[in-house]
């Protein structure tokens, strides 16, 4: 049985919310904030998951993952990123197309979530951006937005 490891990156809580979530879902796995796991800590691992927030069209995980890919190339890596746009808007493929062409080309899967817009959280400059977006407040965490992420998995589990 594959040792999985799922790390994540969050800004507000939703990517914490998802991450916590595949752990309920795949038995054994062990959950990491980003900001406490060290690169040698992936020796103990087969399959690491990387959950992120995705701000301002950046996925807040990619500057980790694009300095240690080297040292994760050999792993089974999945990215799944968290934020308020659609998967298919241009923002979200604008986003993913930052991580470096070796990153892209070696993960295991990747997926875009969308996440939960909490406007008491936000502070005026976000609010400012977001009501230029047009985007409406609300929660689309859902344990069916893993469903994909689940099956790209299910033959390495």
């Amino acid at each position: 049985m594959n040792k999985i490891a799922i790390i994540y990156k969050s800004k507000y809580g939703s990517t914490k919310q998802y991450a916590q979530m595949l752990q309920a879902e795949l038995t054994g796995s062990d959950i990491y904030n980003l900001d406490e796991f060290k690169i040698a800590m992936a020796d103990d691992y087969d399959i690491l998951i990387f959950g992120s927030a995705t701000y301002m069209g950046n996925i807040l995980a990619v500057p980790f993952l694009n300095r240690n890919w080297e040292s994760l190339r050999d792993k089974k890596v999945y990215l799944f990123s968290v934020g308020i746009r659609p998967k298919d808007s241009k923002e979200s493929l604008t986003s993913y197309a930052k991580l470096d062409e070796p990153l892209r080309g070696g993960l295991l899967g990747y997926a875009k979530l969308q996440g939960r817009l909490d406007m008491s959280k936000l502070n005026i400059f976000e609010k400012i951006i977001v009501s230029m977006l047009k985007e409406t407040p609300g929660d689309n965490v859902s344990n069916e937005n893993l469903r994909p992420i689940l099956a790209s998995l299910a033959p390495y589990i």
